[in-house]
């Protein structure tokens, strides 16, 4: 691994950065590969495995121990939710400064640690920092820009994320003070990180990179591409818990009615019915009604 001699720092802030691992026994090689190619070398591995039935638990501490990266890899017996884990791995950190996040199947830009760490460093008001990437395209490993495809932002956006999670997970790095500020992941929602940021994001800025700096693969298992009705259910409970007095609470409504029904409507009828079910259970009758009226009127 490269030195950390960029850093303008006389101290060396240490990394805990937390791996989670369920199957990914295909991809482990192109994210330790990452990890050791970082040119910010001085931080920890923590890495759990989510009962796996392949190989990935043995596969992930021989490579990292080949790798000469620091690390402890867990194993669980039994399936847990992605926020379990994670308040799990906290629990076992050291006296890292930061927090660093990453699914198995998706791997980092040599700079990531770097570069986000220096941001942290010159920003001491902002708790967390995020940035751009590349969708990462399994069938044919051609890749895109994720900016492209979607707005990207830093500063104060909790008015803006609660109408869309926007911020990506993947190589997102924390201080480890802000935990000790907003608390654990919330062990009862399904969609934690968009949760947490938003936590975050009622109380400081959120940092944003605009240089991309990780790889999000895209196939069939990936939880926010294989669209169910549990999870339009988690977006709902997210919106419900952070409702308030915010009106941009309402257009986080209108966007998941506008894009779950017009994108899947016409392929997946049983969904589509389950769907508004959803959005009256929740509370939105009239407003689900009205939507349908609007959609039904440009068919």
């Amino acid at each position: 691994m490269k030195s950390q001699s960029s850093l303008n720092e006389n101290i060396t802030p240490k990394l805990a950065f937390f791996v989670l691992c369920m199957n990914h026994e295909k991809f482990i090689p192109d994210l330790v590969d990452s990890l050791q190619k970082q040119t910010f070398s001085n931080f920890k591995v923590y890495w759990i495995d989510n009962a796996s039935t392949d190989l990935s638990a043995e596969l992930a501490e021989k490579l990292l121990k080949k790798a000469e990266i620091n690390h402890e890899v867990y194993k669980n017996k039994e399936g847990a939710n992605i926020p379990t884990n994670l308040n799990f791995l906290l629990s076992k950190k050291e006296n890292e400064d930061f927090i660093g996040l990453i699914s198995a199947d998706d791997y980092l830009h040599p700079e990531n640690f770097e570069q986000k760490i220096n941001f942290l460093n010159q920003h001491a008001e902002i708790p967390m920092v995020y940035s751009n990437g590349y969708y990462l395209y399994e069938d044919t490993k051609e890749t895109s820009l994720i900016s492209e495809k979607m707005e990207l932002k830093g500063g104060r956006v909790y008015d803006d994320l609660i109408k869309r999670n926007f911020v990506f997970s993947i190589g997102t790095i924390l201080r480890t003070t802000i935990f000790d500020s907003i608390g654990k992941f919330d062990e009862q929602v399904g969609i934690e990180d968009w949760d947490y940021y938003l936590r975050v994001s009622e109380k400081y800025e959120i940092g944003y990179i605009s240089q991309p700096l990780f790889y999000y693969r895209q196939h069939s298992k990936n939880m926010s591409l294989n669209i169910s009705v549990k999870y339009v259910e988690d977006c709902f409970n997210i919106l419900k818990k952070h409702k308030k007095n915010n009106t941009n609470y309402y257009k986080g409504v209108d966007y998941l009615m506008k894009h779950y029904i017009e994108i899947l409507v016409e392929e997946r009828t049983p969904f589509f019915t389950s769907l508004i079910k959803i959005f009256e259970k929740s509370g939105f009758r009239r407003r689900t009604l009205s939507f349908l009226r609007k959609f039904n009127s440009k068919k």
